[in-house]
C-alpha cells in the first residue's frame, strides 16, 4: 500500500466518521418523552397549618398541587386539575385563605362531565409532526401528552365544550403547539416570548 492509499483510506475513514455523527444527531433531534404524571408537585406539608387546603385535596383527587405561596396576608394553593386521567389544558384551580378573617375564596375548573371521546384518532407521531410544521421549537427533546382543552360552556344547556387534544412543548413547557386529537388541527400555539 502506497502513501497516496493510505491517505485515501484514512479520510475514508473520518468521513464514515463523520457520517456515523450527523447520523446520531439526527436520532437525537427526534426524541420524545410522554408525560404523564398525576402527582402532586409540591409536598404537602407546605399547607399543613391549613387543613381546609389539604381537605380540598382529599376530596378532589383529581387535582394536581403545582404550588403553595404564603405571605403576609394570605395563603394561595394552585393546582391543575385533572379529568379520567387527562389534564385539563387550561383548566386550573386557586383557593385562597385571607390571614385576617380567615375567608375563603376560589378560582375553579371543577368539572363532573365532559361529553366528548377520549379516544384520539391522531397519533402522538403525528401530532409531533405537526407542532413541528406550526413552531419551531427551540429545544431537540419534544414532550407530548393527550388532554383536554376546555372551550367553555354552551349557555343554552351549560355543557362544556372541549376538545381532545395533544400538546407537544419543550421541557420547560414553552413553546407548545394544542392540537386537536381529532382531526389534526392548530388549536392554539405559543413560541414563548413576551413582548
Amino acid at each position: 500500500m502506497n502513501i497516496s492509499q493510505i491517505k485515501t483510506s484514512i479520510l475514508s475513514i473520518i468521513f464514515l466518521c463523520l457520517l456515523g455523527s450527523c447520523r446520531k444527531d439526527t436520532l437525537l433531534s427526534e426524541t420524545y418523552r410522554e408525560l404523564n404524571d398525576t402527582a402532586h408537585l409540591v409536598d404537602l406539608a407546605l399547607l399543613k397549618d391549613v387543613p381546609q387546603f389539604l381537605d380540598t385535596l382529599e376530596k378532589y383527587p383529581q387535582f394536581q398541587l403545582t404550588g403553595v405561596m404564603e405571605d403576609e396576608y394570605m395563603t394561595a394553593m394552585y393546582c391543575n386539575v385533572f379529568y379520567k386521567g387527562l389534564k385539563l389544558f387550561n383548566g386550573h384551580y386557586e383557593i385562597f385563605k385571607h390571614k385576617r378573617d380567615g375567608s375563603i375564596f376560589c378560582i375553579d375548573t371543577i368539572i363532573d362531565t365532559i361529553n366528548i371521546d377520549i379516544k384520539p384518532i391522531l397519533t402522538y407521531k403525528q401530532a409531533i409532526n405537526t407542532a413541528k410544521n406550526a413552531l419551531e421549537f427551540s429545544d431537540n427533546f419534544l414532550y407530548y401528552r393527550l388532554g383536554i382543552y376546555l372551550e367553555g360552556r354552551n349557555s343554552f344547556n351549560n355543557l362544556i365544550q372541549a376538545r381532545l387534544a395533544w400538546k407537544v412543548q419543550n421541557e420547560g413547557g414553552t413553546p407548545f403547539v394544542i392540537i386537536d386529537a381529532m382531526n389534526g388541527s392548530v388549536i392554539t400555539k405559543d413560541d414563548g416570548f413576551r413582548y
